[in-house]
């Protein structure tokens, strides 16, 4: 293929929830429009006349920072100061009625940000009111708070003594597993990692793979993943029957896209039919990396 070319496939547009979201073909997702969604730093995932999806930032558009010469989505920090937050006019700034406001620190932060609140929370809306919502700090999702005020993932050590975990509520109980099993919480029993039940077919019991045990610390939290491969390699084979796409590092990605690559990079086949991480079409290094390693061929 020619490094001025590109190839192209055909793909449906599938239907979003609402006019708010567009599709993302790349991933076949649904993304909020004038968001940064799927898109680059720098741009706004918009719909143009035809429905179809795109980043762009034009000097025209309404979320363009001429300073920069870059486009953030409104509402969110963008180019400004902490505190403060990207709003239409374009400017930076702060107001008092928006939900956005904290009124301990009289700064405005981005919805479902850390913001201004301690470790483990999220600065989000708890509920929609007719006069006015306000975002206030929150735990973040399978994270309860204790005593100490601070949100902890559930079934860490979080606060609590040697040989306790925290659990739901705040409490700290006694890890009720032996050294090592995993605690499931919906069966309320432990299991030894790898074994099958109590998991659909195909799958086995695994670590909490969404905790990260430097910030976390150690997880007893059991979860049910795909056991031997088998469902990562369910993907590879149905990924190479598809046109256009290719499997990478056993996950299956669209060709001609950034897909797992480096900035200013995509993934591309090459003359000897190898799956790499290529440079963009009038990129060089440094400015973008090519992969150098033995490709998956497909």
């Amino acid at each position: 293929m020619n490094s001025s070319e590109r190839q192209g496939m055909c793909v449906r547009p599938q239907q979003c929830a609402d006019e708010t979201l567009v599709y993302w073909p790349a991933d076949g997702k649904c993304y909020y429009r004038s968001t940064q969604g799927p898109c680059y730093p720098g741009s706004v995932l918009e719909a143009g006349e035809d429905g179809i999806a795109n980043c762009s930032c034009e000097i025209s558009s309404p979320h363009y920072w001429p300073a920069d010469g870059s486009c953030y989505p409104h509402y969110t920090r963008g180019p400004c100061e902490k505190g403060q937050l990207f709003l239409p006019g374009p400017k930076c700034g702060c107001e008092s009625h928006l939900p956005h406001y904290h009124n301990e620190t009289g700064a405005c932060y981005e919805l479902d940000s850390l913001g201004p609140c301690p470790r483990g929370h999220t600065f989000s809306i708890a509920e929609v009111a007719p006069h006015g919502s306000r975002a206030e700090c929150r735990c973040k999702n399978f994270h309860a708070r204790a005593a100490d005020g601070v949100c902890y993932r559930l079934y860490t050590r979080g606060p609590c003594a040697q040989d306790e975990m925290i659990a739901r509520g705040g409490r700290c109980t006694k890890v009720p597993c032996a050294r090592g099993r995993l605690y499931v919480p919906e069966r309320r029993r432990c299991y030894r990692p790898g074994t099958p039940e109590p998991c659909p077919a195909g799958e086995v019991v695994a670590f909490d793979f969404e905790a990260r045990p430097a910030i976390d610390g150690l997880s007893h939290n059991g979860v049910c993943a795909c056991g031997n491969g088998a469902c990562s390699r369910r993907e590879v084979e149905a990924c190479t029957t598809r046109r256009g796409t290719a499997p990478y590092n056993g996950t299956c990605h669209i060709l001609n896209t950034q897909g797992p690559c480096p900035e200013n990079s995509w993934l591309m086949r090459d003359s000897k039919n190898n799956i790499r991480c290529k440079c963009m079409p009038g990129r060089i290094p440094p400015n973008c990396d090519e992969d150098t390693r033995v490709a998956v061929k497909s």
